[in-house]
């Protein structure tokens, strides 16, 4: 069951960011796609830490499983107002679909642009970006998966009650949501490299504070503020990478490559529960300490073969890649 909803969620998202990538107008792309990103996965952990802290005690975790249930239904409810991707119309040759798309949404088709004045550069850095990109992902889901995920069994083994470890997380992640709208603007008005980099500079923030000796993080409030770095920069981190990774590849690989990437974030999950079944159950400090170096990579290898995507149409970044 686990296995089957994580499949499912993991072969979605990719599909739903490459679909807003090409049916968007590039003023409105980015903070669109990272907004609903970002909320979506700021807001599920809210919503199950939430329900951790009030449900858990007195229900069990199995009750946890029931408040995805009613989300499934309403998606099913709703696929059947999602458009198709115009580019993929356009090039199966469905001229009748195409037009009733067109005259829904208004449209416009545009003449091919010619190659910019970095589509040299961008293209030697190609296969260098989908590596940084990996890692960068790859580096996320230990973090998310692993050490986040064991962080309410270490706040246990700290001397937290469920209950409370369960509400420090809460806590953390109510602070964590209006950031997203922060992350939003700056990858839709500053910079949509430098926004990715600013998410993993954070979450390397988080990670060192975990390090800092137990009894200083006994302070409550202390604790908080790492745990909010970490699930601030994490969920930031995934929010600006899916959509960055959907403008930087061409329309015949963009839906393989964000699937790469986001299927990359989802490693960790498999690879810390088969830890976890060898009984390998990392600290918050020990996991830390392991992602750090990974962590750090990624920001290097982003910052050297990254590019800018603000503001640029799909064709133009095509040209490109």
């Amino acid at each position: 069951m686990c296995f089957l909803m994580g499949c499912s969620a993991g072969g979605m998202l990719p599909v739903v960011y490459t679909l807003l990538a090409e049916i968007m107008p590039p003023r409105h792309r980015s903070w669109v796609l990272v907004l609903v990103g970002g909320t979506g996965l700021v807001g599920g952990y809210l919503a199950a830490s939430g329900a951790a802290h009030l449900f858990e005690p007195l229900f069990g975790w199995r009750s946890l499983w029931l408040q995805g249930f009613p989300t499934g239904l309403l998606l099913l409810a709703m696929a059947r107002w999602i458009p198709e991707s115009p580019r993929f119309l356009l090039e199966r040759g469905m001229d009748a679909e195409l037009a009733d798309m067109a005259r829904k949404f208004g449209i416009v088709r545009r003449a091919p642009q010619a190659a910019p004045a970095d589509a040299g550069s961008a293209a030697a850095h190609h296969r260098e970006l989908t590596i940084a990109l990996v890692i960068t992902a790859l580096s996320w889901s230990f973090v998310n998966f692993g050490l986040l995920l064991w962080l309410p069994s270490d706040l246990q083994d700290r001397g937290f009650s469920a209950e409370i470890a369960s509400g420090i997380i809460a806590s953390s992640a109510l602070v964590a949501l209006p950031t997203i709208m922060i992350a939003a603007f700056l990858y839709s008005r500053w910079s949509s490299k430098r926004t990715l980099i600013g998410t993993v500079l954070l979450t390397l923030a988080g990670l060192a504070g975990a390090l800092l000796p137990a009894p200083t993080l006994a302070w409550p409030p202390l604790l908080i503020a790492v745990i909010a770095l970490l699930v601030v920069g994490t969920n930031g981190l995934i929010a600006v990478l899916l959509p960055y990774a959907a403008e930087n590849y061409a329309l015949r690989v963009r839906g393989r490559a964000t699937g790469l990437i986001a299927g990359s974030s989802k490693f960790g999950g498999v690879a810390v529960q088969l830890g976890a079944f060898a009984g390998l159950i990392p600290t918050m400090g020990g996991a830390a300490i392991a992602l750090i170096i990974p962590m750090t990579l990624s920001a290097v290898l982003i910052g050297r073969s990254g590019r800018e995507t603000r503001g640029r149409s799909l064709r133009e970044l095509e040209a490109t890649a």
